[in-house]
């Protein structure tokens, strides 16, 4: 269960890492029009500026505040300002993104080389696995498994022995017996004294 849930997180991660990579195109493309836009209006606006600088030389001081070329400029300025504006965002909006692209870029290869990982694990794992078959499904070596295990079960349980006790040992107070077989294995005495209250 944990392999696949590595699998879908990687699949997800490379899902959106896809995802990102074609919303930045998407910008780029979009971010290459404005540019074009932008650089027309830049062309109209030195066109009205040349048209309003004849028409002032031209005209008469009453006509010149009145222009419709100056109208006219000042329309396309405050559309090529816009523009700029929305240009700028939209660059921002760009390097986040390269940002956002960047991390998940990092992250996945990260799971990349966590999956390669499992996937090594998973192998030893398995190759453990098939030595283990191959040695429990076949006679001789279930018989030297069992040997081996009565061989670790001696040892650890002779650490867990309790010693006899020796006749020099001596014991005060009430510490109990230790009884086999009916009979006590500690040869001890046990001294009980009562003394009344005063």
């Amino acid at each position: 269960m944990p392999k696949n849930a590595v699998v879908l997180l990687f699949t997800v991660l490379l899902g959106i890492t896809v995802f990102l990579g074609l919303r930045y195109v998407n910008v780029s493309h979009e971010e290459n029009r404005l540019e074009a836009q932008l650089q027309e209006v830049d062309k109209e606006i030195a066109l009205l500026e040349g048209q309003l600088a004849s028409e002032w030389a031209a005209g008469s001081a009453e006509n010149q505040g009145q222009s419709p070329t100056l109208e006219r400029l000042k329309l396309v300025r405050a559309r090529a300002q816009e523009l700029k504006d929305y240009n700028h965002k939209k660059q921002k909006h760009i390097f986040s993104l390269i940002r956002e692209i960047k991390h998940w870029r990092k992250e996945n290869a990260q799971l990349k080389d966590g999956h390669q990982v499992l996937i090594e694990k998973n192998m030893l794992l398995e190759q453990e696995n098939a030595q283990l078959n191959a040695r429990f499904h076949s006679l001789t070596e279930l018989k030297k498994a069992i040997r081996e295990q009565k061989v670790k079960m001696r040892q650890s349980s002779a650490r867990w022995r309790v010693m006899p006790l020796t006749q020099d040992d001596s014991l005060n107070g009430n510490l109990g017996y230790l009884i086999k077989d009916g009979a006590s294995t500690v040869n001890t005495r046990v001294t009980i004294e009562v003394t009344p209250l005063k």
